[in-house]
């Protein structure tokens, strides 16, 4: 994507085609298909591009992120006027997100508002077809999952599954509509129907494929601001193609073949050469994963290393890639030392049962302990990896069970790892995909395809999704399913329940806003307010919810109260400062709130203080009861607690501080044995 002509990016910085120039092209390619949320330059314009010049072609781009429909029949027009080009390309890097949650079906979700780049490329067709005659053809990773439907779909002239090499070797014959069924990996249309050409895969390019043309529009695209301050997303360097596994969940190898073809490492180093002149210094090496062959690894780790050998720290290179979590410690220190930042794809659970039947190449001990010294080296860092915070895991795969759910959680627990994440990303259904005549999992009676009018009948083209059957028997439905992983990933999995509380809410249905100024005047009169420690990272912030406190303690009324409740605009500060009053009244009230917790069976020291994680705290309750009210109804019984008393609203504190929420539908997924 290059320079947009009269509109620009949230950076404020021109992200559309190639250049003002006038001269015409053999191609003209074109994007529709970016996300969004995550807008990436195309590194299908940098490959197809370079493969082209080899045959002696002439390629221009343009991405239409963003724009709309107006925009799109502008800048279109005016592209084919200038351009005049003999062939279009339409590059489909997805054909959705793949990401369940993206698409929630009404009335949860908006369908409108669905990430579909196929409907999107699709119109595009359509304008295409009312400015020129001529012939499109349609490429990319979304494209080759299925050629023949996609190409169906798009009502192109021409398709590619997978590399374009064979294309552009006989672009000319494609161009005459001739010997069509001799070009290696070309769709075409043979009466009313497609037909596909035996797939070849070819290697990666044998040659440098960025320029300085490329990367100007790579530039513009991201901005000069983001490559001065170095925030720039990382920019892709191919390195390997290809992958021997069989997760059942990916369909990369058969889009790119199961035999690893690696590039001449002399391009790979061209293209670095060339990025660094150009100042940009971090990349990801494209490949399935970098250690498939962890002899290679370590060579390109050697190379790498060599390669950042003198550099400092802002011309030094740091390269990303997918990874098995499977290194031995050695390896990864010495990948690390030479500028490596590992990345891998979702963790499926931590029990070993699962991950057999996903057929993932690692097992739960060497995930586990490659992880954690992830984790380990990235707090050690100055500038730790941005998705750092996040514990990603795809505990909705097709074969989760209540066993995996439980297993995950017991081993997470047991070591911590809770607490060293502030989010969590629990991915809740599986992308199905339809591979050497079926699907990668589930059937037609258990798939969904979702589109513009909600649900629609089965299209693996579309966003088609299968939830785990063993948690929807368990839990009743896809939704309940969906709530039940949002819940075990901001409660089990990271502390971002912590981050998302509300406390005026909690106060609203937790105690009266007469019966809360009754308990702080009794505080004040008994003279147990003590300070409160603040902890906020905005110094601003910390002075109002300090100032905040001593005002309300010093005027306390039922005007002042009630704003606690109901504070409007200041939602924030009064969060904060609700906290603190909580606080305030209940640390006093530790010790006699202790014999709630010894009948709660809550281990705590002798002042009433307990330091258990939510796990282990819902664990011991949902031993002995069934739901939150039936815990609260007992505690009521048998201590006697009534309404608006501080040891009620301490046990309610209690429970929303753990985010407690028993339900009988849940035990055995949390806790079976």
């Amino acid at each position: 994507m290059g320079q947009r002509i009269g509109a620009t990016n949230p950076r404020g910085r021109f992200c559309g085609s190639a250049s003002l120039a006038s001269d015409a092209v053999d191609l003209l390619l074109l994007n529709a298909s970016n996300l969004p949320d995550k807008t990436v330059y195309p590194y299908a314009f940098v490959q197809v591009s370079a493969l082209a010049r080899h045959f002696g072609l002439k390629v221009a781009r343009f991405d239409f992120v963003r724009l709309n429909r107006q925009q799109i029949r502008y800048h279109l027009t005016d592209l084919i006027r200038r351009r005049r080009p003999r062939m279009i390309g339409l590059h489909l890097r997805q054909a959705d997100s793949v990401v369940e949650s993206d698409y929630p079906p009404p009335p949860f979700g908006d369908p409108s508002k669905y990430y579909l780049p196929v409907d999107d490329t699709r119109a595009l067709v359509g304008e295409i077809r009312r400015l020129t005659q001529a012939p499109i053809v349609a490429g990319g990773f979304g494209f080759s999952s299925h050629p023949l439907q996609t190409a169906a779909r798009l009502q192109v002239d021409f398709g590619i599954q997978g590399e374009p090499d064979g294309f552009f070797a006989r672009f000319a014959d494609v161009l005459a509509r001739r010997h069509l069924d001799q070009v290696p990996n070309l769709v075409y249309r043979r009466g009313r129907t497609f037909h596909a050409n035996p797939r070849v895969f070819y290697p990666p390019f044998d040659g440098p494929e960025y320029t300085d043309e490329v990367v100007d529009e790579l530039i513009r695209f991201y901005g000069e601001r983001a490559l001065l301050e170095g925030t720039m997303d990382t920019v892709a360097v191919e390195i390997a193609r290809g992958c021997p596994f069989r997760c059942y969940f990916c369909n990369e190898p058969a889009v790119k073949g199961r035999h690893v073809q690696y590039r001449n490492w002399s391009a790979v180093e061209a293209d670095l050469a060339t990025l660094a002149s150009r100042g940009i210094h971090n990349v990801w090496f494209v490949c399935s994963e970098i250690n498939i062959h962890p002899r290679r690894a370590r060579t390109i780790a050697r190379r790498m290393r060599a390669l950042n050998a003198g550099r400092d720290g802002n011309t030094r290179v740091r390269w990303r890639s997918y990874s098995i979590p499977r290194m031995d410690p050695a390896h990864l220190r010495a990948m690390l030392s030479a500028g490596f930042q590992p990345g891998w794809n979702d963790f499926p659970s931590f029990d070993d049962t699962n991950l057999a039947r996903c057929q993932v190449p690692f097992r739960t001990r060497s995930a586990l302990d490659y992880y954690r010294r992830y984790l380990d080296w990235a707090d050690r860092q100055p500038d730790p990896p941005a998705d750092r915070q996040t514990f990603s895991l795809f505990l909705g795969n097709a074969f989760a069970t209540a066993r995996t759910i439980s297993t995950t959680l017991r081993r997470v627990d047991a070591l911590s790892l809770q607490a060293r994440h502030e989010q969590a990303a629990v991915s809740t259904a599986t992308r199905v995909f339809h591979i050497d005549g079926r699907y990668t999992c589930g059937d037609e009676r258990s798939l969904s395809t979702l589109g513009r009018g909600g649900r629609i009948p089965l299209d693996v083209v579309g966003p088609t999704f299968h939830f785990a059957p063993a948690l929807v028997r368990q839990l009743g439905s896809e939704q309940a399913v969906r709530d039940f992983l949002a819940y075990v990933g901001s409660t089990f999995l990271s502390s971002e329940h912590l981050h998302k509380r509300n406390w005026p809410e909690f106060l609203s249905a937790n105690v009266s806003s007469p019966g809360l100024l009754a308990l702080m005047r009794t505080a004040r009169q008994a003279r147990t307010v003590g300070p409160v420690q603040v902890d906020a990272d905005d110094e601003q912030l910390a002075y109002e919810i300090r100032r905040s406190l001593a005002t309300l303690w010093k005027k306390l009324d039922e005007t002042a109260v009630r704003r606690l409740f109901s504070p409007g605009a200041e939602k924030r500060l009064y969060g904060h400062v609700v906290n603190g009053v909580l606080i305030q009244l209940m640390r006093p009230n530790a010790r006699a709130f202790a014999r709630i917790l010894r009948t709660l069976r809550i281990p705590h020291d002798r002042d009433g203080f307990y330091d258990l994680s939510e796990y282990r705290v819902a664990r011991i309750l949902y031993h002995h009861f069934d739901s939150n009210e039936d815990l609260v109804a007992e505690m009521c019984r048998l201590h006697d607690l009534r309404v608006d008393s501080l040891d009620l609203l301490q046990l309610q504190h209690f429970l929303f501080e753990n985010n407690v929420q028993i339900r009988p539908e849940y035990r055995p997924l949390l806790f079976a044995k």
